[in-house]
């Protein structure tokens, strides 16, 4: 292999969410899924670090290494005033690759250009729910608290198939997936 150590990273999915799961939820955590595979390969090859005193390997300690070690390296040469604003551009950027890699599936699995599961508003929720909603940006993209419960309980929806019910600093609230049923007809069932 040139080289290369050949390195197998096993992604599990929830079964709640490959049986009930709408298709743009499923394509989501694939992708989340992916990118925590490469930034274990990145960790597991001494190329990134945990932040200090942190010894879990998951998702957040990881992403946070790797936005360390961006921020430290710079790659992309990215201007900013102070480091916080750095490692911020970072993330934006992580979450910016998410949106575009989620639109290319939704545009696959045959959405409109137009529809609003294609919008950017709608696929940066998607993105931000879940795991996401651990970051300091979450918070900064969404400062509002209803915001933040509204991508909380999307996320929810989307990846369990079923309206999920709320409440917030407005009352009661209820959110159901708009993205389509994954088709039994297609070449993974």
């Amino acid at each position: 292999m040139n080289g290369v150590p050949k390195c197998n990273y096993n992604i599990l999915v929830d079964s709640d969410v490959i049986n009930n799961g709408r298709n743009l939820a499923i394509a989501k955590v694939i992708i989340h899924e992916s990118i925590h595979a490469h930034l274990t390969y990145l960790y597991s090859t001494d190329q990134i670090t945990l932040p200090i005193g942190s010894t879990d390997t998951d998702f957040i300690n990881l992403f946070n290494g790797y936005i360390s070690f961006l921020s430290t390296s710079n790659p992309l040469g990215i201007v900013a005033n102070t480091l916080n604003d750095l490692q911020h551009a970072y993330m934006q950027r992580y979450v910016d690759d998410m949106i575009s890699a989620l639109r290319n599936s939704g545009l696959s699995m045959g959405y409109n250009t137009s529809s609003i599961q294609m919008t950017d508003d709608y696929l940066k929720k998607l993105v931000f729910g879940g795991s996401m909603e651990e970051t300091s940006l979450f918070s900064e993209v969404y400062p509002e608290f209803n915001d933040r419960e509204e991508i909380h309980w999307l996320g929810i929806a989307e990846s369990l198939g079923v309206t999920q019910y709320y409440i917030d600093e407005d009352g009661s609230q209820s959110i159901g997936p708009i993205s389509n049923v994954v088709n039994s007809n297609s070449p993974c069932f």
